[in-house]
């Protein structure tokens, strides 16, 4: 049992309650309108699109959210494993700010698909 002083109740339920406020925030699913239209709108590059690796033009096709707690999104496209981490936390930092996630941590799961012309 944790024994506080008899003091201000209010001070000591101040860290309390912004700790629960983000455990709630960190557990719910991207809301809105068209979450993933938004998150597309974000990948789609209208403001900065992904560099070039190798002389070679990164598409991201899509991004969806796929798990709730904590916020996990998966990425579709191609080259998306040499995509530089500096893309990946602007991605990071649009999400937080469209959808409010700030201080809630987010995962990005990188889906590439295969060549259909590689040799087997």
């Amino acid at each position: 049992m944790l024994d506080l002083p008899r003091g201000d109740v209010r001070e000591h339920s101040l860290p309390c309650d912004s700790v629960l406020r983000e455990g709630q925030r960190s557990s719910i699913g991207v809301t809105g309108a068209s979450p993933d239209a938004n998150a597309q709108t974000l990948v789609t590059g209208t403001r900065h699109a992904p560099p070039a690796i190798r002389g070679r033009r990164v598409r991201i096709r899509y991004m969806t959210q796929t798990k709730a707690r904590p916020p996990t999104f998966a990425l579709f496209g191609n080259q998306l494993d040499s995509l530089p981490e500096d893309y990946v936390r602007y991605l990071t930092n649009g999400l937080r700010k469209s959808f409010d996630l700030i201080g809630t941590p987010l995962r990005f799961l990188m889906r590439t698909q295969k060549n259909p012309y590689a040799k087997k």
